[in-house]
Formats: structure tokens, sequence, C-alpha cells
């Protein structure tokens, strides 16, 4: 109910080319006693039976994570201190590569830079959203939000912006319809013309098609790649410099 998992991993052994790494997953939460670590890892065995209720759980999960440490040349075990809570351990053998065409000492990539831009981010889902708010988090520019087509015309209809990232798939009103209601001829927002990038993870031919006829200016596809996701924002940015 209350506390932290935390994870680390650190460099315990070098073996010729191979490495050997020991990872700690630390909980603070209510732990066990010592003589009941030697039960944990067998299946469908579970230290607090009374809290199954509370916690859920068939008793397998590190019956499972001990298998397939096994198989990969490591080893599990486990420390805990009674209402302080534990902390497990694993190793495993890995092997370094090198890859020749990657150059250690490479010029860093240019950040982009947006000050003085505007981008309505028009989007339902949260994690898309964070994602989106995090890449252009580098570049300067203003983002707002909008999480469905009529929140984006009432902020067209009353701010200035120079881009429109538009999910089309959307409760409400969808990108499709908002992009019609944003190009119609007595549309009240403030820039007719604004660019309009969709966003899609389903852009089909038959679908982009329609959306280049309704006007949007160009596409995106979900999973985003953040280095083609900048490279489209600045063509359409770049002409609009404040």
């Amino acid at each position: 109910s209350e506390g932290c998992v935390t994870v680390a991993v650190e460099l315990e052994q070098t073996i010729g080319d191979d490495l050997m790494l020991k990872f700690h997953v630390t909980d603070t939460g209510i732990g066990m006693e010592e003589k009941n670590l030697a039960q944990i890892f067998k299946s469908f065995t579970q230290v607090h039976s009374t809290k199954v209720k509370d916690y859920g759980g068939t008793g397998l999960g590190l019956s499972i994570c001990q298998r397939l440490v096994q198989v990969m040349g490591g080893k599990i075990w486990a420390t805990s201190e009674l209402g302080r809570g534990s902390e497990f351990y694993f190793t495993l053998k890995v092997k370094t590569y090198h890859d020749p065409s990657v150059t250690l000492h490479e010029e860093p990539p240019k950040t982009l830079d947006l000050s003085g831009h505007k981008i309505l981010l028009v989007e339902d889902k949260v994690a898309n959203q964070e994602l989106v708010k995090d890449i252009l988090r580098g570049t300067n520019c203003e983002v707002k939000l909008a999480e469905n087509g009529y929140e984006a015309l009432i902020y067209l209809e009353n701010e200035e912006f120079d881009l429109v990232l538009m999910d089309l798939h959307m409760p409400m009103m969808d990108g499709i319809e908002t992009t019609e209601q944003i190009r119609k001829i007595d549309s009240v927002v403030l820039n007719k013309t604004i660019p309009i990038i969709a966003l899609t993870g389903k852009a089909l031919e038959n679908e982009k098609e329609e959306c280049l006829a309704l006007g949007i200016n160009d596409f995106i596809s979900k999973p985003i790649d953040p280095k083609l996701f900048l490279e489209t924002i600045n063509l359409y940015c770049d002409g609009n410099r404040t």
C-alpha cells in the first residue's frame, strides 16, 4: 500500500569476453521470516497465505523466475526481514559485443529549436500524450493539449497555433471530422490553413487519400519514431518561424 520497489544492476565479474551481472530487486513490503526463504521458490507456495486475497497471485512467479535464470546460466536467491521488506538477487552471464559500425565519439545530433512556436496536440490516450510531449520537451516550443476534436476547435477558435498534431481515431469527434470543421469555408477557427499532421497507427493508403483530400498535410505513424517525428515537425514549422 506504500513504499517502493528499486531495481539495480552491477558488474560482478569479467570472464574473458563475458560479463557476470548481478541484479538486485529491493522492496519495502511486508517481508518474511528467514525460515520461509527456502520455500518461496517452490511452485504454488505462498508464505503469507492469509494475504492472498489482498495481493493475489498463484505462487508460481518466483518458481518461473528461478527456472528462467537457471536456463540462462545464472542463480537466484533472496534475503528478507519481516515487516521491513525483501531483496531478491539474480546473476546472468552475458556476452560483450562490439559493433564496428558504431562510432563511440560521434558528434551528438543537433537539438531541434522550435522557440516561438505553438503546437496543438489533439490526442486522447495518456501514454501517447506523454510520449509526444517528452519528444518535444527539448525543442523549446509551447505545447497545448486537447483530448478530442471539440476541445481542439475551441482552442483554434481562440488562440493562434503554428501546427496541429491530430490523432485520427478519437471518441466524440475524431481527427477526420475535426479536420473537416477546421477547413470549412465558414469555419470560425483563426487559421483555416494551419498545417495538420495526422498521428495514426492505421495509415492505410485509402485512409491517407481521404485525409489528404480533406486537407491533412502529412502523416506520422505510430509507434512514433522520434527522429522522423522531429524531422516532419521541422518541415512544417520551419517556414512559420516568428
